[in-house]
């Protein structure tokens, strides 16, 4: 039987055989193997509901961490096309490539937030920050520095996932445009 050998195929492969023995470590994080699959299939399973169809550019502005590597394999998951981005470039140069790329969504991380306020002047697509909120006020942050144009991820701060620094109640009032009751 010939199967072919592909990233996403070693990725299932490595959760069936090796799925508690740690896989991915960053910086202070560490993944299991199937922890780390998971991530990337709720990737994969993220993105369409953000208007990511097959085919699509998803550009990745972020340094060599989990996140990017999860872009590699969520990404491809959704049979989208994952496109890093070089974080030496200038304002200017990763503007003309956004345009030029015809990517469908930017995802980024912190550290690039405050040049992600600058190009949401000028790149036309929609942009995620996939460092995810610890808290409201960094959903009402990055609702102000992205000026509505870009989204955020949250993901284990939410009560629900665990967390203890986001209330599910509270994200879906502020996302009506309510105001977030007292705690």
């Amino acid at each position: 039987m010939f199967v072919p050998l592909t990233p996403i195929r070693c990725l299932h492969r490595a959760v069936d055989l090796f799925g508690s023995k740690i896989g991915v470590v960053s910086g202070e994080q560490q993944f299991t193997y199937a922890q780390f699959g998971d991530r990337c299939e709720r990737l994969a399973t993220a993105l369409p509901k953000f208007g990511v169809a097959p085919g699509d550019r998803v550009a990745y502005l972020s340094f060599n961490n989990h996140q990017l590597m999860e872009g590699y394999y969520g990404v491809v998951q959704a049979r989208a096309i994952v496109m890093p981005l070089n974080v030496r470039l200038s304002e200017q140069e990763l503007t003309v490539i956004l345009n030029h790329s015809g990517a469908k969504m930017l995802m980024f991380e912190n550290d690039f937030a405050p040049l992600v306020e600058k190009l949401a002047e000028w790149a036309p697509i929609p942009t995620t920050y996939a460092g995810g909120a610890s808290s409201l006020t960094d959903l009402e942050l990055v609702t102000e520095l992205g000026r509505g144009k870009i989204d955020l991820t949250i993901g284990s701060a939410l009560d629900i996932f665990g967390g203890t620094g986001v209330r599910y109640e509270e994200v879906v009032t502020f996302n009506r445009g309510l105001n977030v009751p007292e705690t």
